[in-house]
C-alpha cells in the first residue's frame, strides 16, 4: 500500500479519502498527478490489487484499515490481480455500509458488457483509459474536477451532518 499524504491538508475527520486500487504503478501515479492538478488535494491510498483494497475496506488482515467516520471514494481499475475491480465494486455495492462509497472504474479495454454489468452493480461512473497519453490526461483531468466540484463537498456536507 502507498499512502499519499498532500502535506498542506489536514483530515479533520470529515475531509473524503480517495481509495486508487490500480496494478499498474506508472498509471497510479499519472492518476494521482492529474488529479492533484485538477485540484484534488484529498489523501489517495493507492493499492496494487483488489483484495487489499478489500482487506483495507472490510478490515481484514494486519494492516491498515478504513476508519470509521472518514468517507471515501473508491476509483478502481477494472482489471487487477487477486481480485478484479468488478468482484470489489459488487462487493462494496452489496455491503449496508460501505454501498454509500461513490466508485469509478476505468479499464483500457471497452467492453460493452463490462460497462453495463458495472453501472448495474452501482458504479458512479466508468471510464475508459484512452489509448492516447493527452486524451488520458483529460479524462483523469475531467474525473478530478468532477470529484472536486461535486463528489468531494457532497460527501464532506453529509460527514457534517452525521457528526451532529
Amino acid at each position: 500500500m502507498l499512502e499519499l499524504v498532500n502535506p498542506h491538508s489536514h483530515n479533520s475527520g470529515h475531509e473524503p479519502e480517495i481509495i486508487l486500487g490500480e496494478d499498474n504503478y506508472a498509471f497510479a501515479g499519472l492518476i494521482i498527478q492529474n488529479l492533484k492538478r485538477s485540484g484534488v488535494n484529498n489523501k489517495i491510498i493507492h493499492f496494487s490489487d483488489g483484495a487489499k483494497v478489500l482487506d483495507f475496506l472490510f478490515r481484514k488482515g494486519n494492516r491498515p484499515h478504513r476508519q470509521e467516520g472518514v468517507p471515501y471514494i473508491a476509483i478502481l481499475d477494472v482489471r487487477m490481480p487477486a481480485a478484479d475491480g468488478t468482484e470489489v465494486l459488487r462487493k462494496i455495492k452489496g455491503d449496508k455500509i460501505l454501498k454509500s462509497i461513490p466508485t469509478f472504474m476505468m479499464s483500457a479495454v471497452e467492453d460493452p458488457g463490462v460497462i453495463d454489468l458495472c453501472h448495474v452493480m452501482g458504479c458512479a461512473k466508468y471510464i475508459v483509459k484512452p489509448k492516447n497519453y493527452e486524451r488520458l490526461k483529460e479524462s483523469i483531468i475531467e474525473l478530478g474536477y468532477h470529484l472536486a466540484d461535486e463528489v468531494i463537498p457532497e460527501l464532506k456536507k453529509k460527514s457534517s451532518r452525521q457528526a451532529m
